[in-house]
């Protein structure tokens, strides 16, 4: 089994903009499909990020919408690590829950079992690019 007594009680962060109440409804209607449990993250939305939100990240490396977040990841990983979580699950607002997806995702969890503290999974989705900058 995995390190939690059940997949439903894994912590679920989602990234996600104050503003974008269509994708707000989604995403709880699959929260709610697969049983799930999710914490908005919106702090941080680009209409609201102060100078030193900015000097958190490299210097003209992204547009306010990608240092939004960026930052709500951090944010995420701060929760993780002030709560005491030994595992969570971070999605973004865009993300589709496929069927049979509590099913992998509790395969990747018992995964995770054989790993030493410390690991950050990243489960890739369809569309991610990384801006030729990073390179």
């Amino acid at each position: 089994m995995s390190q939690l007594d059940n997949v439903l009680d894994l912590p679920i962060y989602l990234v996600t903009v104050k503003s974008f109440t269509d994708r707000h409804a989604h995403m709880k209607e699959q929260a709610q499909r697969f049983g799930l449990s999710i914490e908005f993250l919106e702090a941080f939305d680009a209409v609201e990020l102060t100078s030193v939100d900015y000097s958190r990240v490299v210097s003209g490396c992204m547009e306010p919408p990608g240092v939004s977040t960026v930052l709500k990841h951090v944010l995420a990983n701060e929760h993780v690590v002030s709560r005491n979580q030994k595992v969570a699950l971070v999605l973004e607002d865009d993300a589709i829950l496929f069927d049979g997806f509590r099913e992998k995702l509790d395969q990747v969890l018992r995964l995770t079992n054989d790993l030493e503290p410390g690991w950050l999974i990243f489960l890739r989705g369809a569309d991610n690019k990384l801006d030729s900058r990073f390179f």
